[in-house]
């Protein structure tokens, strides 16, 4: 069997799922929008940096739900703003959304890394860099909670969507928690404007490039499609767009769910797959819910070997989203993205130069083809630029992952006598070279294993027309093209860790 994907079609079962247009007001936009008198600000702090002048201001957001629901109804976070010496960019600005302790009330010191950072980018981009915290504000206990749990992150995540699932049934969309964090980070754009307007008045913001992980890369996804001001967008990490469709995929990928789900396998999350208010949440939260809004430039960075996601998640959402759209798969690194902070810096100062100046984009297409006669994967990268350079990674499958279809760097061992999380010794990504076929197309191609899977993509990285580079990538293919198990359903989702 010859099996193809190209550029622009979905071949993999994509279902029909909501995709609401900006005429529509949904429950996401209904939150967001709806006012708040517990909106304000003020600036605690202010450091002097190479290239930029530092303030950290502290601001709540918003009250979400109340003191019946939770013992952190208030949001407030410390917002690290950073003013460039240099200004070349008066009405744009960078927000990184990021995370944090609500239980530390002290400010964010001169040499802590968001102070840092947020100076190094907007002394790069000439534009004014705001670091958001405490996305969501954590560590909270719900009144309801029979364990009192004092929960963060998924912890928090996964006990509202079980309320959803079970409790409410699918009537209080306000109590889903990206709804408060996606609104925090307006109210973060509002503020970085005022707070900016305030020191110059020279200052007129009124674009909002985003950028952020894991929680906080849904969260980049969704601001983006509540806020016309944002103009372009770096998601990190969060590459379960298509909701349902890519967690089904992981499941036949792996016959259970990654250990990093633990919180919601805990909670009883993954008993409630067919649950009719499964999909009805992602209606609400789910990006690609969005997708006919999400229309601005988009880089989404990943880690080839996550140990949340996939490699391939993209085949299931990439093909329906609107252009430009660009993909960066980085190589042996896992959900922290270790090792590349240069490279996600350089990506996301070139990105927001070239997407602010309305700059065509480099060209890259690609076609993934199977053969299964010949036992034989391809990808084919076409580009219309000559690539400042161009490489291909590979990686296969190793012992520890059992037969499973499976490039995380960290697993679930049951080995000894208790679950450990351990390192998947062995499993690496390997550099290769792609045939030069002319006429600007680059192809790689690899025989299936054996055994096991081995999985592939080609970077390519391109000099932007102010001599930035940028990289992007195509999507990774996996040979042979199939699953090692079948779909789940019912009780039989519940699984187990891996």
């Amino acid at each position: 069997m010859f099996h193809v994907l190209v550029l622009g079609l979905c071949i993999v079962g994509c279902t029909a799922v909501a995709n609401h247009p900006w005429s529509s007001w949904t429950p996401l936009d209904d939150y967001v929008h709806r006012p708040d008198s517990s909106y304000s600000w003020r600036e605690v702090a202010s450091y002097s940096k190479p290239g930029a002048q530092v303030y950290v201001v502290n601001m709540t957001s918003q009250i979400w739900k109340d003191a019946t629901v939770t013992t952190r109804s208030l949001w407030w976070h410390f917002l690290v703003i950073a003013l460039p010496t240099n200004v070349e960019h008066w009405d744009a600005s960078f927000v990184y959304i990021s995370n944090g302790n609500n239980e530390d009330i002290n400010p964010p010191h001169e040499n802590q890394y968001r102070v840092n950072a947020s100076s190094m980018y907007a002394a790069a981009m000439g534009a004014p860099v705001a670091y958001l915290m405490h996305i969501p504000n954590q560590h909270m206990y719900f009144v309801d909670d029979p364990d009192q749990i004092r929960r963060r992150e998924d912890g928090i995540t996964a006990w509202t969507w079980m309320q959803w699932l079970t409790v409410n049934n699918a009537t209080d969309p306000d109590l889903l928690i990206r709804l408060p964090m996606i609104k925090a980070t307006v109210r973060a754009f509002d503020t970085v404007a005022a707070f900016a307007k305030e020191k110059d008045s020279r200052y007129n913001i009124d674009k909002f490039m985003p950028a952020g992980e894991s929680k906080r890369g849904w969260t980049t996804w969704m601001v983006g499609a509540v806020d016309r001001r944002v103009f372009a967008m770096t998601p990190m990490v969060l590459s379960i767009l298509n909701f349902k469709q890519v967690l089904m995929k992981h499941w036949q990928s792996l016959g259970g769910w990654t250990f990093a789900f633990g919180d919601f396998y805990t909670e009883g999350v993954t008993a409630h797959f067919d649950n009719p208010n499964l999909q009805l949440m992602a209606d609400v939260v789910d990006p690609f819910s969005y997708r006919h809004r999400l229309d601005m430039p988009k880089m989404y960075i990943q880690g080839a070997s996550d140990e949340f996601f996939q490699c391939d998640d993209s085949s299931y959402f990439y093909p329906e989203m609107k252009q430009p759209f660009f993909l960066v798969n980085l190589e042996n690194t896992g959900h922290n993205l270790r090792g590349h902070d240069a490279r996600i810096f350089s990506n996301n100062v070139a990105f927001f130069h070239n997407a602010l100046a309305g700059r065509p984009w480099p060209s890259i297409e690609w076609e993934i083809q199977n053969d299964d006669e010949l036992r034989l994967g391809s990808i084919t990268v076409r580009t219309l630029e000559v690539p400042s350079s161009i490489r291909v990674w590979y990686s296969i499958t190793t012992q520890h992952v059992q037969g499973r279809r499976d490039f995380r760097q960290r697993i679930l061992s049951y080995e000894g006598e208790t679950p450990q999380v351990v390192n998947n010794e062995g499993q690496m990504w390997i550099q290769d070279i792609p045939d030069d076929i002319g006429g600007g197309e680059y192809r790689a191609r690899y025989s299936y294993p054996e055994t096991g899977f081995l999985a592939f993509f080609i970077e390519v990285n391109f000099l932007l027309q102010n001599l930035e580079e940028i990289r992007f990538d195509t999507e990774a293919d996996i040979v042979p093209p199939i699953f090692p198990f079948a779909k789940c359903s019912g009780s039989g989702c519940i699984g187990l860790p891996l």
